[in-house]
């Protein structure tokens, strides 16, 4: 959509679609770099843990006990974390045997259909685990040290969430 300020000066029209397309975009940029650096720091931070608790305990008889609680934390996080990234991509596990033979518009319609299907699941996913995160509040139980549980899965409806709405976003407009 363009709009002319002033007609009969050449060159002054004003684009109105990028005017709020582009703020969006950057935005959503932003938060992509967020998510990979999340999930770059997220996996070294494991990675290095893991391998910390190695050498202790098989050079020095030692380690630390609340550590494989908080790695196991961590792969629970990197996992969700992925699912959020393959989903933004589109580069999620599916199956889609059927889609290469199928004629384009009942390709296209059979997308909507299962992008609008995974967004359901996750949605109900993300409600389960704000259902969870409540409880554990409730419960005022600790995963380790004094980090609570509830802190640990809030991952959780945090990225059951994200993927519900790019699920959704998917439904409008289908990647090909």
């Amino acid at each position: 959509m363009r709009f002319n300020a002033r007609s009969k000066r050449p060159g002054s029209e004003i684009d109105l679609t990028a005017l709020w397309v582009n703020p969006i975009r950057k935005t959503l940029q932003v938060l992509h770099r967020f998510e990979d650096a999340a999930l770059i720091a997220m996996f070294s931070a494991a990675l290095g843990l893991a391998l910390l608790q190695i050498v202790l305990r098989n050079g020095f008889d030692m380690g630390f006990l609340w550590l494989e609680s908080l790695l196991k934390i961590q792969v629970l996080w990197l996992a969700l974390q992925g699912a959020m990234i393959g989903a933004r991509e589109a580069k999620h596990i599916r199956i889609d045997l059927l889609m290469r033979w199928l004629p384009t518009a009942i390709a296209d319609a059979l997308a909507r259909a299962l992008s609008l299907f995974s967004c359901l699941i996750c949605g109900l996913g993300a409600y389960a685990g704000s259902e969870l995160v409540a409880f554990e509040r409730m419960d005022g139980l600790m995963a380790f040290g004094s980090v609570p549980i509830w802190l640990c899965q809030l991952i959780l409806p945090l990225a059951f969430g994200v993927m519900a709405i790019r699920f959704g976003i998917q439904v409008m407009f289908p990647v090909s």
